[in-house]
């Protein structure tokens, strides 16, 4: 039985070739199943073999088969600092009449934020990437007792506030957004032309601890919105062509900066707000030790650094907000993140 239907099936193929005009039936391409296993793999090999030149976009120079794009996901360990500035605010021993703190000594320190990127290749020389990262918990409290056992006094923001004892907070967050076109002008240097957003938001309070309980004496906002565009590259320094290579990063863009401030005193029951558009800057540069473990997949990691001018800072505001006078202008200044990066890519 099984031959016979064989035979009806190799009629019918061939009926129907000769019927659609095809006589040259012995050139049609065949596959002789009953090989062995070397020489069917070599045909499966050459109708999927990759043409020389169509390698993956974000590893141009590396040996390895053109696919769509990659994904990469890890994490950014970030420091963030600022550019001290003075005058700002301190709170002083109601005894001596010492200091014993100045908010520009609070260290914010080093925190972890999510870091996506995705990269589309559209062809040989053109890709798409964007990226977001963002991180949230930077923060530093400090409380102060006067050590005579008088008191302490904030000053700072055009007011005095004094109390048993006072702690001072600041903290901070920021978040970027990117999309890119990657044009390769040159081998192993892909360009970097994109549309960028960055938000930087920072909170400054001075809390009376004592007497209890414990109470909001003031408190400031300071919220920076950036839009803009950016220029960089991101080159391959070294390795290019093997499982470990150096990548490198550079950007900078000029921005639109709509910023803003508004300080609050329950205490006093004031509230100023300040706001103004400016013009800013942002750069980034960066170095990544990329290693391949196979087609798919690679570990990264690396170091960056990022600057931002022109942008709202919280303590800083201090300088331009009078509390007394019921007026406020918006204080600018620069503010500084680095830290190390690692992330896992999967090209598909």
């Amino acid at each position: 039985m099984i031959r016979v239907v064989a035979g009806l099936t190799a009629w019918l193929v061939v009926g129907s070739r000769a019927i659609a005009g095809d006589h040259d039936l012995g050139m049609a391409a065949a596959i002789d199943l009953r090989g062995v296993p070397l020489e069917r793999s070599s045909f499966w090999e050459r109708q999927t073999a990759m043409p020389e030149g169509e390698l993956h976009f974000c590893n141009e120079g590396v040996r390895v088969p053109a696919l769509f794009g990659s994904f990469q996901v890890g994490g950014l360990f970030a420091t963030r600092s600022r550019a001290k500035a003075a005058p700002t605010s301190k709170l002083f021993s109601q005894s001596s009449g010492d200091l014993l703190l100045d908010a520009g000594d609070l260290d914010l320190g080093t925190s972890f934020g999510l870091d996506v990127t995705a990269i589309v290749r559209l062809n040989k020389a053109l890709g798409i990437e964007t990226r977001y990262f963002g991180v949230t918990d930077w923060g530093a409290s400090r409380g102060v007792t006067d050590p005579w056992g008088g008191g302490v006094q904030f000053e700072g923001f055009g007011a005095t506030l004094p109390a048993v004892s006072e702690q001072l907070d600041y903290a901070s967050r920021f978040y970027s957004l990117e999309i890119n076109v990657l044009p390769l002008v040159t081998e192993g240097v892909p360009l970097v032309l994109g549309f960028r957003g960055l938000q930087l938001h920072e909170r400054f309070e001075l809390w009376q601890t004592d007497p209890l309980p414990k109470a909001l004496a003031l408190g400031n906002r300071a919220n920076n919105y950036l839009y803009g565009f950016q220029i960089g590259a991101e080159p391959y320094l070294m390795g290019a062509g093997g499982a470990l290579r150096v990548d490198g990063l550079i950007k900078a863009g000029i921005y639109g900066n709509h910023a803003s401030q508004a300080t609050v005193s329950p205490v006093l029951g004031l509230s100023v707000p300040a706001r103004r558009d400016v013009a800013a800057f942002a750069g980034e540069a960066g170095l990544a030790i990329v290693y391949r473990i196979n087609r798919s997949f690679a570990l990264r990691g690396g170091y960056e650094l990022i600057w931002l001018s022109q942008v709202a800072l919280a303590p800083d505001q201090s300088r331009k907000t009078d509390l007394g006078d019921a007026s406020a202008q918006l204080d600018l200044g620069s503010a500084f993140l680095h830290g190390a990066t690692a992330s896992l890519e999967f090209a598909f």
